[in-house]
């Protein structure tokens, strides 16, 4: 297979199921350990809001599959609209594919015909295809009807943002990764205050900011820490 020269920023091994909180999604994280495993469907749409853990998913997919000896590749289409179209050609000998934010390419005629011919040939292989966007299919509004069915054709799922207990139990969880002492009072007001509370990337990036600006101010996090520096979260 033809080596793809991507710069892949958001590979990273820091997305795994086990630092995946799962709340009430719990059925989709048992969906994809089951193709993982090789049962169907192949096929697997998954939506949800920004903020949601569906790149986190596909990342942890995509390292599970690599940690077994197989070959799997993982596109974030944002990253890669700068690219040609032609980067879904020779993918047909992986053991699984992820494609993340696939409504980057709706109305891109050519994208949408490259994504699906790649469909017909993993289906053909039943090579697992996980791909994952922002709304139903249906509200894509892609051009090439042939496209949407082909999307709808396995599992479909929604994301289900988490619960408050579980954002503590996530940011938490990423404060320690950090080094970060976050205290429970802390944690809570940002819970609170933070102006997009059910984005978690955007929890995950004010937590790295105040750990960045802790250790350059060398203060503890306390909330009126957090208060002196609401301006720039």
């Amino acid at each position: 297979m033809k080596q793809l020269p991507l710069d892949l920023k958001n590979q990273t091994p820091l997305c795994s199921f086990d630092n995946y909180i799962a709340g009430e999604n719990q059925a989709v994280l048992q969906q994809i350990h089951n193709i993982i495993a090789g049962e169907p469907p192949h096929l697997f749409y998954l939506w949800g809001e920004s903020g949601t853990g569906k790149s986190h998913l596909l990342q942890a997919t995509y390292q599970a599959v690599l940690a077994t000896g197989k070959t799997a590749i993982y596109l974030p289409l944002k990253q890669l609209l700068n690219y040609s179209c032609d980067i879904f050609e020779e993918l047909g000998t992986l053991d699984l594919l992820c494609i993340d934010d696939v409504q980057e390419i709706a109305g891109k005629g050519d994208w949408e015909y490259a994504l699906f011919g790649l469909f017909n040939q993993l289906i053909d292989k039943q090579i697992p295809l996980l791909i994952t966007g922002n709304q139903p299919v249906i509200a894509l509004q892609f051009g090439l009807q042939d496209l949407v069915s082909r999307l709808v054709w396995g599992g479909v799922f929604q994301l289900t943002p988490l619960v408050p207990a579980d954002k503590y139990k996530l940011i938490q969880q990423h404060a320690q990764h950090l080094g970060l002492s976050l205290p429970t009072k802390v944690a809570n007001y940002l819970l609170k205050i933070c102006h997009n509370g059910d984005n978690m990337q955007s929890l995950i990036d004010c937590l790295q900011y105040l750990d960045d600006a802790t250790l350059s101010e060398k203060r503890r996090l306390t909330i009126p820490f957090l208060q002196s520096h609401l301006k720039q979260l």
